[in-house]
């Protein structure tokens, strides 16, 4: 019956493959929310490059605000590797989780169960909301999170499903989560009075931005638009539910990342203007101020003037006359990609088609450090890193013939890489797959970080003996660096470090003030 908690049956976990989880979501009544996901965020190249689940982006964004508790339902290796991956990469948050098993999802318990950690949670001296986020199973088996109340004792409850069989990629599940968020907000500041943020905000004109900016960003943008009289809002996602209040008492909103369509629609649903793309380059940062101050009926001559001759003059010094293809989907390569081709690049987007180089990496590199760590004295070897002495020793056992496998494989990605490069001179993709995981992190499992978390885009051009380089593109909200990787043909090291040189004169990087 539709709308009934239907249970996944074994076949139909979250190993039972993409069409069988959303057979079994639409049987349990979900349809509306996947057709939802499809018109939100189309399938394309960029579906679910990382190797982490889309979830974590949801999991990010609630766990980055203040007084916000964030509650997990789903299977238990899932919600490991969404809090490991958490924890890892900063967040140092507690994650509260409903488990469950086959009797909870059949009786509908699972239901109850999640039920009662959000009564149990929801206390008002701790938290100004909960969330809690359904993961494949739980939403394949139709779990109603729109049953649960709205508000307890003041505190709001924000109920999402953010399934992987149905949200392309971690960038789009931010934008699930802080849309869901603006939309219960839009509604309170409807109804009546709400607080203010903490931060006080200049009267006039403002703008409130939307991504996941670094935190010289906003106030490169505000030096922008200062001339036109424009200054800042809080943005989207937020880092406290008051701050949803002033984002929305805005004069208008720029969409600087892309993907963010629930929240753009909430913006627009409250009546503001929403300008997208970003001020990069001189076309672009031209355009965007024409766009802002078009939406705001001033004139951004003033801006403009100011801003563009010292921008063209940085581009005009740095040309890079290079054919180039952008492989990534979080949105800082569009930027980068954009300020390239306003450098001299012809950009596009493609998969360059590299094979799975996990398990050419864990033989070539793995037995290598093994050699290595064998050369240390045992009563030495204490004092190496412990990550570095599992991978050893799971690379020690390996044959010889194992080992010429992975090299003719290696040399068989080389060759493919080779192939690519004759249509394409640089390669522009993300570094890693999220922001730089703290130095003193626990990690559980080394080996399969460094597969899927440490460096998965970095050691494929070791692989291949390509030069690569990764280039800072600033810092998170949370003070945490984030880069983009530029690679070329094998012996074009010149053509790397040109298309580099010209990012960073365009975008300094800027370190904060580590005090």
């Amino acid at each position: 019956m539709d709308g009934a908690i239907v249970p996944v049956a074994a076949a139909a976990s979250c190993h039972g493959g993409k069409e069988t989880m959303l057979a079994a979501a639409r049987a349990a009544g979900k349809s509306e929310m996947l057709e939802r996901m499809a018109a939100d965020y189309p399938k394309g190249p960029h579906d679910q490059p990382q190797s982490m689940c889309p979830a974590f982006g949801s999991l990010r964004v609630g766990l980055r605000m203040r007084r916000v508790a964030t509650i997990l339902s789903g299977s238990a290796c899932c919600v490991y590797g969404l809090t490991f991956t958490s924890h890892f990469y900063g967040a140092r948050r507690s994650v509260g989780y409903v488990p469950f098993d086959s009797e909870t999802l059949v009786t509908g318990q699972l239901y109850e169960d999640i039920r009662k950690a959000v009564f149990e949670t929801a206390r008002p001296a701790d938290y100004d909301a909960v969330v809690i986020i359904n993961l494949c199973v739980p939403t394949a088996s139709g779990v109603p999170l729109d049953l649960l109340p709205k508000e307890i004792d003041g505190v709001r409850i924000i109920g999402i499903d953010v399934p992987g069989f149905g949200v392309p990629t971690h960038a789009e599940a931010k934008d699930v989560l802080a849309g869901a968020m603006l939309k219960y907000a839009r509604g309170e500041a409807e109804r009546g009075a709400v607080a203010r943020p903490r931060a006080a905000m200049a009267d006039g004109l403002r703008i409130s931005l939307i991504g996941e900016l670094f935190p010289a960003d906003p106030q490169i943008i505000g030096s922008l638009l200062a001339p036109m009289g424009v200054s800042l809002s809080p943005g989207s996602p937020a880092r406290e539910w008051r701050d949803l209040y002033g984002a929305l008492d805005c004069s208008v909103v720029g969409a600087v990342h892309p993907f963010y369509t629930a929240t753009v629609r909430e913006f627009a649903a409250a009546g503001r203007p929403v300008v997208g793309s970003a001020p990069v380059g001189v076309d672009g940062t031209a355009d965007w101020l024409d766009a802002v101050g078009k939406a705001l009926g001033v004139s951004a001559d003033s801006a403009k003037a100011k801003a563009l001759p010292g921008i063209k003059a940085v581009l005009e010094a740095n040309r890079v006359n290079a054919r180039m293809v952008v492989s990534g989907y979080e949105g800082s390569e569009l930027l980068v990609a954009r300020l390239l081709m306003e450098a001299g690049a012809e950009v596009e987007e493609a998969d360059p088609g590299l094979p799975d180089t996990r398990d050419i990496f864990g033989r070539i590199w793995g037995v290598a450090l093994a050699r290595l760590v064998n050369g240390f004295p045992e009563t030495r070897r204490h004092m190496l890193d412990p990550g570095l002495l599992e991978v050893a020793r799971s690379a020690a056992g390996l044959s010889a013939i194992e080992f010429l496998d992975g090299e003719a494989m290696r040399v068989a990605a080389a060759h493919a890489m080779a192939r690519f490069h004759q249509k394409y001179d640089l390669v522009l993709c993300p570094a890693v797959p999220a922001v730089a995981p703290l130095a003193d992190a626990p990690v559980t499992d080394p080996v399969q970080a460094l597969w899927t978390q440490w460096a998965p885009w970095t050691f494929a051009f070791n692989l291949t003996r390509q030069p690569a380089i990764s280039v800072p593109m600033g810092f998170t909200a949370s003070g945490l660096p984030r880069a983009v990787q530029l690679a070329a043909p094998i012996y074009r090291d010149d053509l790397v470090l040109r298309a580099a040189r010209a990012i960073e004169i365009a975008q300094p990087f800027v370190m904060p003030d580590l005090q």
